[in-house]
């Protein structure tokens, strides 16, 4: 069967490229009319513009990263036993990390330690708490105002966290 396919049909197995997402016309268009904005905002103001964005996103930090089976590779003489490696995974120990940051850098990171998910009510809180630390102590600058930059995910785009921003 494979003799068939491969040679008298001249198919190979290929992989599907990985895209982002799947975009309709109508997501396409608004996402140029958002980066036309955004250019002509900084056209305006220049680094102004740039200093006022802050963004925040999110990461599973695991305690424990297992070496690969590619990077235990070792040179071997032929007639020398192989070596012997035990199947790792990674730890079940892991914490999500928020971090926000700006064009000047890191401005504040958060471990969300407890086994649960960043709903609404954490999020609107680590935003309160990322504007009475980071914003007032490393943003001293004469530009006050801020521009939240952040993806469309439930807890970002709650009428409790707009509320909060």
């Amino acid at each position: 069967m494979r003799t068939i396919i491969e040679q008298h049909l001249q198919c190979s197995k290929v992989r599907a490229r990985w895209i982002l997402r799947l975009l309709t016309d109508e997501h396409k268009s608004t996402r140029l009319q958002v980066a036309q904005s955004l250019l002509s905002w900084y056209e305006q103001e220049g680094e102004i513009f740039l200093d006022s964005i802050m963004t925040t996103d999110k990461t599973w930090v695991h305690y424990f990263t297992p070496e690969s089976k590619r990077s235990s590779m070792q040179w071997r003489h032929p007639g020398s036993p192989k070596p012997n490696k035990a199947k790792t995974t990674f730890s079940a120990g892991k914490v999500m990390a928020t971090i926000s940051w700006d064009s000047k850098g890191v401005l504040y990171v958060d471990f969300l330690t407890e086994p649960r998910t960043i709903n609404a009510k954490y999020y609107s809180a680590l935003l309160e708490d990322l504007v009475k630390t980071a914003i007032r102590n490393k943003r001293k600058r004469a530009q006050t105002s801020v521009s939240f930059l952040h993806d469309n995910t439930r807890p970002h785009v709650a009428a409790r966290t707009v509320d909060t921003i």
